[in-house]
């Protein structure tokens, strides 16, 4: 009996103490996500907006939203796919890939705003189209031995689709 519960605390060691050893980059890196949030703001939706549209369903969307521009940002940072293709759908993936620095280049952006309006909502509530107004954010470019930093406050059209219980964001363009 004593033999056996030495045995399970030895377990349990060993697992405390092994839990998080393989963890990849993406989930090492995550605490971006945590230094400096986006801030989310909805704006007024357009006129010919007819339906509702929750509270709880608007934070979500604000929230994939924001969390797939940093997911980009982040491989973009390290030059891989990290979580790519949970925020973006097959199409969009191969686009932001192709995006990405081929070089020696080092680039890490921060967005710090997102200010959306809706424009269109699916009666399914499974398609969802808005803008993303003056987003505002910070990019740091590393090339070797030569830096350069600026702030770029752009708009953007996004079509998110709700594709296995998840959203995705479909269509990004840039205005």
């Amino acid at each position: 009996m004593l033999l056996a519960l030495v045995l399970y605390g030895l377990s349990k060691l060993y697992a405390y103490y092994h839990t998080g050893s393989n963890l990849d980059i993406y989930d090492k890196e995550s605490v971006l996500f945590l230094d400096a949030p986006a801030t989310i703001k909805w704006m007024k939706d357009d006129s010919e907006i007819t339906g509702e549209f929750s509270k709880y369903l608007r934070k979500e969307i604000g929230q994939v939203y924001a969390k797939a521009c940093q997911t980009k940002n982040l491989s973009e940072y390290h030059n891989s796919d990290l979580g790519l293709s949970d925020y973006f759908t097959e199409d969009l993936l191969e686009k932001v890939k192709y995006s990405r620095s081929k070089n020696n280049t080092s680039i890490h952006s921060e967005v710090l705003t997102h200010n959306l309006q809706l424009h269109f909502i699916s009666f399914d509530k499974q398609i969802i189209s808005f803008s993303d107004w003056g987003r505002i954010s910070t990019h740091k470019i590393i090339q070797s031995d030569y830096g350069h930093s600026y702030t770029d406050t752009s708009d953007y059209k996004v079509l998110m689709i709700l594709e296995d219980g998840d959203w995705k964001i479909s269509h990004l363009h840039k205005m």
